[in-house]
């Protein structure tokens, strides 16, 4: 058996952590787990058959237990170039045999009183003035134990994880604010324009029923706490959430518009998904949590086996 492991962070600020383990008759199991500040967590998998084309590894998911991070979908093929002691899957996506690895964690004077920077269990205090940056650096072995930070008005504390070891270096302190400019002189307002609403590309057609239950389904919707912004921007968008990846989440309106919601921006943009193949896909996910929604599934876009 060959194991390999990842060790990072989502842009919403979770640490995911996750192990892939092959075996030597062709199967593979992988395991995923979140946690955050408040330490929530989460955790899924998935496993099924894989095997070798050259130095590409190819992965036939059988079975995935969500939630999941990374874009495992029962019956797709995913695909890793083997390089050296990593499986790189692409798209910043890199699981390695367990080795060492390395971490950095801004910290940032941000109040009017000096803020120290206590390093766990090695007992080393710094002292940061108000506006002094300074990144902590830690390194040693992989392992399922991640460093953990306590932050507190006038004290922030780094602990390191078993067998690591930690440095410090301190940023340039960032320039003053140019001085602001005059104000210009005031103008007449003008209100802005209505926003125009989504247009409907390549809806599904919806019976009132399955609406219906669509709806319900969104109105339970668990959008309490940290780690369910995700289902909480759906909620507000009045989707139902079918698939997800690092980048993007998958939605369904009860009028069988499909929405997709970037992550990545800041604004978190949503449009309908203009790609019927890519929509149809999300809802296969997506029935895979919502049985109800297979009825749809019969409505196939061109092209699509």
């Amino acid at each position: 058996m060959k194991t390999y492991d990842y060790y990072g962070s989502s842009p919403d600020g979770w640490n995911v952590s996750s192990a892939l383990e092959l075996e030597e008759d062709g199967r593979f199991s992988y395991s995923e787990g979140w946690t955050d500040y408040t330490n929530a967590s989460l955790s899924g998998g998935a496993g099924g058959t894989w095997w070798r084309d050259g130095n590409v590894l190819v992965f036939r998911a059988e079975r995935v237990y969500s939630p999941v991070y990374f874009p495992w979908a029962v019956g797709s093929e995913l695909r890793a170039v083997e390089q050296g002691d990593a499986l790189d899957f692409g798209n910043g996506w890199t699981l390695r045999e367990p080795g060492e690895r390395e971490i950095k964690v801004p910290v940032r004077s941000e109040g009017e009183r000096p803020l120290i920077v206590r390093l766990e269990p090695w007992g080393i205090s710094n002292i940061l003035e108000p506006g002094e940056r300074l990144r902590i650096v830690g390194r040693g072995p992989w392992g399922p134990q991640m460093y953990e930070m306590d932050y507190g008005p006038d004290e922030v504390v780094y602990h390191g994880w078993p067998g690591s070891r930690v440095d410090v270096v301190y940023e340039p302190k960032p320039p003053a604010p140019p001085v602001k400019p005059p104000a210009p002189p005031a103008v007449e307002y003008t209100p802005r324009p209505a926003p125009t609403p989504l247009p409907n590309l390549n809806p599904f057609p919806v019976s009132p029923e399955l609406a219906a239950l669509i709806k319900r389904r969104i109105e339970e919707l668990n959008t309490e706490g940290v780690g369910n912004w995700v289902l909480r921007l759906c909620k507000e968008h009045d989707a139902l959430p079918l698939n997800a990846t690092e980048w993007c989440v998958w939605a369904l309106r009860t009028d069988g518009q499909v929405l997709v919601i970037d992550l990545d921006s800041v604004a978190h943009l949503i449009e309908p998904e203009e790609n019927s193949w890519t929509a149809y896909g999300a809802l296969q996910q997506g029935a895979q949590q919502y049985p109800e929604l297979a009825e749809l599934l019969a409505q196939k876009p061109a092209g699509v086996e």
